[in-house]
């Protein structure tokens, strides 16, 4: 019996075996003919999948997925809305560059840095708080959810429409956010344009990129004009980046604080 067993083990194994040569040869297989244009349809839905919304490149895609940090670099990309809004488009893309992290034991495939051009972010939330931008089905979290850490972030005068009806806020300007992966280079995010009708300003700024954990509490401070009034404060993410909950004090003042 024993020796039968041994037999049935060493036969398991060697099938064991086999079933992971062929996967690693087959995902080998599929990152090689990605970076060399090839599956291009199957890559965006592999992505799309990942981050749970409708994606279309209209333009070049590159890959370079036989790395320890692979890179996408692709023109025109559409990112419609997630399900647990209405139909429409988050962003449209001039140029996107991400580079990610490969999936592993409880984590998901994750993204460490991007870079958008000639961007245009259409954020909504409807009257029920679904919003958009919004990294999981807030009506289906069995828990905080485990939102991946930047840690280069790059946006030059992206042009931004927020139409917020749970807050009664609507918003058209530019929006500019720059952070690398130096231990004391500060994630700056500045933007500029109209609140509820008014010329507005803002400007956030948050603890380097490099030292971000979902362990540790994430800070930042941040200002803003709205007409003549300010409003200026300083807050921490408790759960990096999860932004449902956030924990701030802020001073306000100016002769109308209504849009503040």
């Amino acid at each position: 019996m024993a020796q039968g067993l041994i037999l049935w083990l060493r036969r398991a194994l060697i099938v064991l075996a086999a079933i992971l040569a062929v996967s690693v040869a087959a995902a080998l297989g599929f990152a090689a003919a990605a970076d060399a244009g090839l599956l291009r349809g199957a890559l965006v839905r592999l992505i799309a999948g990942q981050v749970g919304r409708p994606i279309e490149v209209a333009g070049s895609l590159e890959a370079h997925l036989l790395s320890r940090y692979p890179r996408i670099t692709a023109e025109r990309v559409i990112i419609g809305n997630p399900g647990w809004v209405e139909p429409g488009r988050t962003a449209e893309i001039g140029e996107l560059s991400l580079v990610a992290t490969w999936p592993r034991l409880g984590r998901p495939l994750g993204v460490t840095s991007v870079t958008l051009r000639s961007a245009t972010l259409y954020l909504m939330r409807n009257a029920a708080g679904h919003a958009n931008w919004q990294w999981t089905n807030p009506d289906e979290r069995s828990g905080a959810p485990l939102v991946p850490i930047l840690r280069i972030v790059s946006i030059d005068n992206a042009h931004v429409i927020l139409d917020d009806e749970h807050r009664h806020l609507k918003f058209e300007g530019t929006v500019s956010a720059e952070g690398s992966s130096a231990s004391d280079a500060a994630l700056r995010i500045r933007g500029e344009g109209q609140l509820n009708g008014r010329a507005a300003s803002f400007e956030i700024t948050g603890d380097a990129l490099a030292g971000a954990s979902h362990e540790l509490p994430y800070h930042f401070s941040f200002t803003e004009r709205s007409g003549d009034s300010q409003l200026s404060g300083k807050g921490l993410l408790p759960r990096p980046f999860d932004f449902d909950l956030i924990d701030t004090a802020f001073d306000a003042s100016g002769p109308d604080l209504r849009d503040l």
